[in-house]
């Protein structure tokens, strides 16, 4: 349960604002000797992908929302002078792009919105710009990468707002989103230009390590079943094309039909994307901070390896990406800060050892996990970030969320509230806070303990106090309607919180909006034609209601089958409901016959039920992908 709680961290809050890896374009010109090569950053802007021409000193670039003057924009620049000659704003946190071959048109993805658009060249504007949806459950679909195969169209692979990303390849043709879109879950998250088929990718997200054949039609993509490749095989791999060719970050170069190994070049692996370029393939290697030259053919050095500096102006160098032109090479260089602080215990004022302080980077709905920093015996901690805009929230290291009391001298009592800091070149940040432990009330090992912990993390619960839960309370319906209300907009449901006829909960009521939410959802019809009885207790035969209304609202039916009980009535108007949450495994009953169904429901009862509820959701939406 806790790999589910880690992955679960990227449902869990939605950006608020985005940006992107704050970088720039270094390029070197090569000299007649090795050793005399010299880098200067060119252009001196916040890069998140960037592309060079082969045949001339051309360059195109989109720019993060961070960078002061060209946020948000695809810039055109002299690779050699590094001068911008133009640039259009494309829209909220452009990531990738691609060129077509005529050089007509860039299309470019975004990660502020779920959005593709398309620029054209000559006029050096947008001239489209079309939606990627959503998968539904997990939300919109945003660009990973994508491959310009024509003028106007465009194969685009997407994430989605879980783990893994992968949320299918689409193919966009005049503008238009092609209803044919691959299964989500697994996938390839990288594509490149194919040979018989017309795009290839790979997964590099999970242990399938799928290589892939992908078609287009008028009507969309299709794809072949995956096979897997011996030469291309570990997480995180790139790759590039070129002259029919797949080269991959782990140094190697395929055959895209047949996957068969054509050439090796040298030795390591990285996760930056390589280059390629007039017989000439690049390579990044990590541990020498350098670009390593190779002959494509015979897989024999071309020259010395091309130092890196280790700092531009001031800043260290860690590169991201690499380009390559007739006349020279360059690489997408991640600028860096600092991220300090301190962590206390709010009761005592003592420093707080082994807290982790755990590190997004929202630069899309929702946010990406980065890293974890561990705090030592002072409380203190430090790491290394790309510049840019992040998230931070705190936890002990075994999965449980601290309460916020204070970060930065800022009350943060409620658990929504995220903590953002901003990572600036050469610069220090920092992000402290004083926290409270875990609810006081709660017997680690019991049946509730972790179910708890994943609503609390989740923002379904802030407990009967500030450090209570009180597992062993029943649950009211004012409550219920919080818990239930709070669970939909967790796994993305959206709530209408428009005038009902429920006219005894008050608007003072910390549920009155949640109320509205299950009424208008069609979760709850209340106790009367106007009342709710917010201050009734909820029993095990309401609960099995409350439950499979919800799970039919999410537009999954209840399994088959009837249950074992013989204490629930045919004429109970929880009849199905409650064959619905035994078949899913939500209940297993009070007994093998039993069901209890005028029994009231505690509060740890209840952080079972949803989150054995959040685990049959999981199952299922994994099942349509299957």
């Amino acid at each position: 349960m806790t790999n589910i709680r880690r992955t679960l961290r990227a449902l869990l809050v939605a950006a608020i604002a985005c940006s992107g890896l704050a970088t720039a374009v270094a390029t070197a010109e090569f000299a007649a000797a090795a050793g005399e090569t010299e880098f200067a950053v060119t252009p001196d802007i916040h890069v998140n992908d960037a592309l060079l021409l082969g045949g001339d000193l051309l360059g195109y670039a989109v720019v993060a929302s961070t960078d002061p003057t060209y946020g948000n924009r695809l810039v055109e620049f002299n690779s050699e002078t590094g001068a911008i000659t133009r640039s259009v704003v494309v829209g909220s946190e452009p990531t990738v792009l691609g060129r077509s071959v005529s050089g007509a048109r860039i299309h470019v993805g975004l990660a502020g919105s779920n959005e593709v658009v398309e620029v054209e060249t000559a006029g050096f504007t947008v001239v489209g710009t079309t939606s990627l949806g959503t998968t539904g459950f997990f939300g919109p679909r945003y660009a990973v990468d994508l491959v310009v195969l024509g003028d106007r169209e465009v194969v685009v692979s997407m994430r989605r707002a879980a783990i893994p990303e992968h949320a299918g390849v689409a193919v966009i043709s005049d503008g238009v989103l092609l209803p044919d879109i691959t299964a989500e879950h697994t996938g390839p998250n990288v594509i490149e230009r194919g040979v018989t088929a017309d795009v290839v990718g790979y997964t590099n997200e999970s242990s399938s390590y799928g290589w892939w054949q992908l078609n287009v039609d008028g009507d969309g993509v299709t794809r072949e079943e995956p096979s897997i490749l011996t030469a291309v095989n570990g997480f995180d791999l790139d790759i590039r094309e070129d002259n029919d060719r797949i080269y991959a970050s782990n140094r190697v170069s395929i055959d895209p039909d047949t996957g068969a190994t054509i050439q090796t070049y040298g030795e390591g692996t990285s996760s930056v994307r390589p280059a390629v370029n007039g017989g000439i393939a690049y390579f990044y290697d990590a541990d020498n901070q350098s670009i390593e030259l190779y002959d494509v053919d015979s897989g024999g050095p071309f020259g010395e390896p091309i130092a890196m500096p280790s700092a531009i102006d001031g800043m260290d160098v860690t590169a991201a990406g690499i380009i390559a032109w007739r006349t020279g090479v360059g690489f997408v260089d991640v600028r860096e800060g600092v991220l300090t602080g301190n962590v206390s215990d709010f009761e005592t004022g003592l420093p707080v050892a082994d807290a982790c302080v755990d590190i997004y980077t929202p630069d899309s709905t929702p946010l990406d996990y980065l890293g974890t920093a561990v705090t030592d015996a002072n409380g203190d901690y430090s790491i290394v970030l790309p510049t840019g805009e992040y998230w931070v929230l705190f936890a002990n290291c075994d999965e449980i969320r601290y309460f916020n009391e204070w970060f930065n001298d800022v009350r943060a009592f409620d658990f929504d509230r995220i903590n953002e800091v901003t990572i600036r070149d050469g610069e220090t940040s920092i992000a402290s806070a004083v926290v409270s432990p875990i609810f006081t009330d709660l017997v680690e090992g019991s049946f509730y303990f972790l179910p708890v912990l994943f609503l609390r993390d989740a923002g379904i619960t802030t407990g009967c106090s500030s450090v209570l839960f009180c597992p062993g309370d029943n649950v009211t319906r004012e409550q219920m309607a919080s818990f239930m209300a709070r669970f939909w907009r967790f796994v993305g449901g959206t709530c209408d919180f428009s005038a009902t006829p429920i006219a005894d909960v008050p608007v003072t009521s910390f549920a009155s909006d949640d109320v509205s939410c299950i009424y208008n959802l069609g979760i709850t019809t209340g106790t009367g034609p106007t009342t709710y009885s917010p201050a009734n207790l909820v029993t095990r035969e309401q609960m099995a209601s409350f439950i499979a209304r919800l799970w039919r609202r999410a537009g999954f039916d209840c399994p088959a089958g009837g249950h074992p009980f013989t204490d629930v009535s045919v004429t109970s108007f929880a009849f199905n409901d409650v064959a619905c949450i035994f078949n899913l495994g939500i209940t297993t009953g009070t007994s093998a016959t039993t069901y209890s169904p005028s029994d009231f429901v505690t509060r740890a009862q209840m952080a079972a039920f949803l989150d054995r509820l959040f685990d049959a959701l999981i199952a299922a939406v994994d099942a349509l992908d299957d």
